[in-house]
């Protein structure tokens, strides 16, 4: 597939990212990294977000709706543009976290996804209009500028004496909100609906159901940010509205189980582990759909600040790990971008997954019992052990992709 250097530097990211993550909890268990804890922190959330997902999300993007695009080397330039922001990031958010230096390449960043949405919107046009893919398509880059809103009010926000207070992280959650339930989502389901519609087959019904699961979907984006509010004890018509409009989204994800088990049923036959991380995707989305209904009731949100380092954590690597992370490694598998027949690459994958799992017990176990009254475990030496096993999974998997099978031959390889 085109422009699988740039699929192979987003993964490679993703490995570094894992790398920080794994740093970060030897920090809890008393290493001296070297780095601080914040800063670590920031490093490992904007290169998460923006240097795997984002470029991942883009090469998706790219080789789904336009894979013969003469605009080839205007893409290239972007993809430089925007690795240069996440290598400057990379080595300026651990050194100094916010400063000069990390806000300059965060920006670059900003401008050069602006760039991509216009270049990618125009060739947009070329889609038809009535296609369900290319409506959850535009749905995506119109996100994707709104939650870029977020860092640009940051600054003002900081100056005028307000980086400590309830605005500053009502902020920092509308750029989350929608960056990961809105441009990131409305991308994955765009790629999804490009592959049904292209697959052959009744495009008209794609549409017709397609463009109720879009409406749901889209509909509830906006109103579902009151959720990430409930925080500040706002009135209560915003835990009506956030819950009403959690509903309104499960009801649009049932919907879409029809697609979702075409599209299981042909990974199914073309890559056992595509077929597996997607399922697994599904199953996490699902998850998360449940945990975004039930914050909406006061009850289960009354002791969100104890929980932040437990359950809020658990949630949000639901979402990157489970939702967005198990679905980008599945869709590259089945559109061959990745390959999974060497041992190295089923291995790691094995490990990986272990260590998302484990992970993810021990956060909510913990929350749980927090929640519930119980003295917590002192767990931060098991998980510092557990996120260990993401990033040597993800070595291992690396490594599977640096080998090439001969055609017709999956049991001798090239190098």
């Amino acid at each position: 597939m085109k422009n699988q250097f740039w699929l192979k530097v987003a993964f490679s990211q993703f490995v570094v990212i894992a790398l920080i993550g794994v740093t970060i909890r030897l920090i809890f268990i008393g290493w001296d990294v070297g780095f601080d804890y914040k800063n670590l922190v920031h490093a490992h959330s904007h290169v998460g977000f923006l240097g795997w997902i984002s470029m991942a999300i883009y090469v998706g993007l790219l080789h789904q709706f336009i894979p013969n695009s003469k605009d080839n080397k205007t893409y290239q330039r972007i993809f430089i543009g925007t690795e240069i922001s996440i290598l400057g990031m990379l080595m300026s958010f651990p050194v100094q976290g916010y400063g000069l230096y990390s806000i300059s390449f965060s920006t670059l960043f900003l401008l050069t996804s602006y760039w991509f949405v216009i270049k990618f919107y125009k060739s947009l046009k070329k889609e038809s209009s009535g296609l369900t893919s290319t409506k959850f398509a535009k749905a995506a880059l119109i996100y994707l500028v709104l939650s870029s809103l977020g860092p640009w009010a940051l600054g003002p926000t900081m100056a005028t004496g307000h980086g400590k207070d309830s605005l500053y992280y009502l902020i920092i959650f509308f750029y989350l909100h929608f960056l990961y339930n809105g441009a990131i989502i409305m991308a994955l389901f765009a790629m999804i609906f490009k592959y049904l519609e292209t697959q052959g087959g009744a495009i008209k019904k794609w549409n017709q159901n397609g463009r109720k699961v879009f409406l749901l979907l889209n509909s509830s984006v906006i109103p579902t940010y009151a959720l990430s509010t409930l925080w500040t004890e706002p009135n209560a018509w915003l835990y009506w509205l956030g819950g009403l409009f959690a509903i309104v989204q499960c009801v649009g994800w049932i919907y879409f189980l029809p697609f979702g088990k075409n599209l299981l049923n042909q990974a199914r036959h073309q890559n056992i582990w595509a077929y597996r991380l997607l399922s697994l995707s599904g199953i996490a989305f699902s998850l998360k759909l449940i945990f975004q209904f039930l914050s909406a009731f006061p009850f289960f949100v009354s002791d969100i600040a104890l929980l932040k380092n437990t359950i809020v954590m658990g949630y949000i690597h639901l979402v990157t790990l489970g939702v967005i992370s198990f679905f980008l490694i599945g869709w590259f598998l089945l559109l061959k971008g990745f390959n999974s027949q060497r041992l190295s690459a089923k291995i790691g994958l094995w490990i990986f997954v272990a260590g998302v799992f484990l992970s993810e017990f021990y956060l909510f176990g913990n929350g749980l019992r927090t929640w519930l009254g119980k003295p917590p475990f002192d767990f931060a030496t098991q998980l510092a052990l557990v996120s260990s096993l993401m990033p040597i999974g993800l070595i291992l998997f690396l490594v599977g992709q640096r080998q090439k099978t001969i055609p017709g031959d999956t049991q001798r390889t090239v190098r």
